[in-house]
């Protein structure tokens, strides 16, 4: 399959914090594709990534912008399949941020989620670590599809098997804790796909940083039914509206990036 159109926007709210944490870039770019050390075919991309700073740890906006920019800058570079591209870019960005830790001690122990995600004529792949959120709204359905890397999954499962209540799992204070993030040591967890998920015309792709999760699943669904005729910038931004709207004590800063498909062929 081929894009003919597709469309973007990102949104993006401090909340109730004192600073904002998020970071995003998006792109459209033509990759070459090399064989035996030539150009043999060009394809066009979209590339998205967002980074969420570890709250309450030293340097977090850095650490967002600082991974933001390297994998931004890193992946339209590298050759070979998709996902061993955005393995590749996860790893040059966590290098990275040993590096800055190494260069001002006053940063240590910064760090950050990182969701990277990147859309060709087959569909999305993506690379995530941590707790930041990939949806597919296919056919007024909203799926997750990326792995959620807090330990929220690890409470919610013992509520599954009895051994916890829902409300002991929705409010215990460590549910938001990070099983694994990028800090310049190794990563514990990393969710990469390797089987490309498939797109179709009207599909949104709706990447986010966790402060979305005040809103339920059925609430995202609401808004983005709502909004799903409009552009992506008033998609974006209904969905951090949807979020404040909540008022939500200490709401943590959100981030919503939108990316729509208009229209789909077959590749001639």
């Amino acid at each position: 399959m081929t894009f003919v159109s597709f469309e973007y926007a990102g949104c993006s709210d401090i909340g109730e914090r004192k600073r904002q944490e998020d970071a995003y870039g998006i792109k459209v770019f033509e990759h070459a594709q090399t064989s035996k050390g030539r150009d043999d075919a060009r394809s066009m991309e979209l590339m998205a990534v967002l980074a969420d700073g570890m709250g309450g740890h030293a340097g977090g906006a850095i650490a967002s912008e600082l991974a933001t920019s390297c994998f931004m800058s890193n992946y339209p570079k590298i050759t070979g399949p998709i996902d061993k591209r955005l393995l590749l870019s996860l790893d040059v960005c966590n290098k990275k941020m040993a590096a800055g830790i190494r260069l001002d001690e006053k940063l240590q122990g910064m760090g950050c989620t990182l969701l990277g995600v990147a859309i060709d004529r087959h569909g999305v792949h993506w690379v995530s670590v941590g707790d930041s959120l990939l949806y597919l709204y296919h056919k007024e359905k909203l799926v997750k599809l990326n792995e959620d890397h807090s330990l929220a999954p690890i409470f919610d499962e013992l509520v599954a098997n009895g051994e916890m209540t829902q409300n002991e799992a929705i409010h215990h204070p460590r549910r938001n804790m990070l099983r694994s993030a990028i800090t310049g040591e190794e990563i514990k967890l990393v969710d990469l796909n390797r089987e490309v998920v498939p797109l179709s015309k009207g599909d949104w792709l709706i990447l986010a940083s966790d402060g979305l999760g005040t809103l339920l699943g059925h609430e995202m669904e609401i808004i983005i039914a709502k909004n799903s005729a409009a552009n992506a910038d008033q998609l974006a931004q209904a969905l951090v509206a949807g979020v404040m709207k909540k008022a939500r004590e200490e709401q943590d800063n959100v981030t919503v990036l939108a990316i729509g498909f208009d229209e789909v062929k077959a590749r001639p």
